[in-house]
């Protein structure tokens, strides 16, 4: 593994096999390089692609939460294949009035920072729809 110190918070971790990953120091996670690493699915497909995932010789891949994916946002500029304008899917679901689950869609990085992504007509949207996939990790 080689290791590129992008700034204060970021390292670039390189793998012999050619899988990139980067590490936030600042809370420990681990997301990959390529922030569209598969197309979109459904939240169902979504959620299992991660789960399922091993990448860069780890297995403990998942859906990041609606917190986790907002905190994302502003560090975007270092990663590559960001989707602008589009929906990422998160593991935070809700139960909506007519029954069902729910997941929880974060319209356009945009929109995401400026928090619309909060109105049910914005970011709630049923499950079945397609949407970017973007897998973390903790590392702790």
């Amino acid at each position: 593994v080689s290791w590129e110190i992008v700034n204060d918070r970021w390292v670039k971790n390189i793998y012999a096999n050619g899988d990139i990953t980067m590490s936030d120091r600042s809370n420990n996670r681990m997301w990959l390089y390529n922030a569209n690493p598969c197309g979109q699915k459904t939240w169902y497909k979504a959620k299992s692609y991660c789960d399922n995932l091993t990448y860069a010789w780890y297995s403990d891949w998942y859906l990041p939460d609606q917190n986790t994916l907002i905190e994302q946002h502003s560090q975007r500029i270092y990663f590559s294949g960001v989707v602008e304008n589009c929906y990422y899917w998160s593991s935070t679901t809700v139960s909506l009035p007519g029954g069902g689950i729910k997941a929880m869609g974060v319209k356009s990085w945009y929109y995401a920072y400026l928090g619309t992504f909060r109105t049910e007509s914005d970011s709630f949207n049923p499950d079945t729809y397609d949407y970017f996939v973007w897998p973390v990790r903790s590392m702790q």
